[in-house]
């Protein structure tokens, strides 16, 4: 049996690394607990995810997203059992202010409390469905963030048995040199490794993303 979450939470000092690093270590862990999610960052202030799998897991994940103190007040909006997934993919979006954005933005402007942050009692399941499928159609904006957050998307939404301990190898490779160079080391031979790590992601999508389409 299947379950869905829908949560929303505040962050008064917004990050991108932090976000990328949120996203790195939380995307192979829900690949592995059989979760699917999808995750907005509306306004730089507060985050709506929505969670669907199996309810333990679900449950698991949920606690620890309470003990997160990289965000605070995490409220609940809903939780419910579902026949089916309606999530094929992950990924996370950057509802901002700009043209690119601002039929995510005007859609959430109108569930914002006085201070900025995303009220839960204002937000409902069909809305951020809405957003799920408005957001297939844009690109994410993360201006100081040099992580491929849409990359990594793609490839778990390719995975499978067949090349799943390829497409791990090749991601815990990205991850590893993203670390190094982005938090140690940012020397012109780093970025050279950096690149050429993201490159083998890019070819295993692409080709995946090929053979699909053929």
């Amino acid at each position: 049996m299947l379950y869905q979450l829908i949560y929303c939470s505040k962050t008064e000092n917004f990050d991108e690394e932090v976000l990328a690093d949120i996203f790195k270590h939380s995307v192979y862990r829900n690949y592995r607990n059989n979760i699917k999610g999808f995750l907005f960052v509306v306004n730089r202030k507060s985050f709506v995810q929505i969670l669907q799998g199996p309810i333990d897991e679900i449950n698991n994940l949920y606690q620890k997203i309470c003990s997160d103190r990289r965000h605070f007040d995490v409220r609940l909006i809903s939780y419910s059992r579902i026949e089916s997934r309606s999530l094929g993919f992950w990924n996370i979006r950057l509802c901002m202010d700009n043209e690119m954005n601002s039929v995510l933005h005007d859609l959430w402007s109108l569930c914002m409390d006085i201070d900025g942050f995303v009220s839960p009692t204002l937000v409902t399941d069909q809305m951020v469905f809405d957003s799920v499928d408005f957001s297939k159609k844009v690109i994410d904006n993360f201006e100081n963030c040099a992580y491929d957050f849409t990359l990594v998307s793609n490839l778990f939404n390719m995975i499978d048995d067949s090349n799943f301990l390829e497409c791990i190898d090749a991601l815990n490779q990205y991850n590893t040199l993203y670390d190094y160079v982005y938090k140690r080391d940012k020397s012109p031979h780093g970025l050279v490794l950096l690149s050429s790590a993201k490159q083998k992601l890019e070819l295993l999508v692409y080709h995946n993303n090929t053979n699909t389409n053929t």
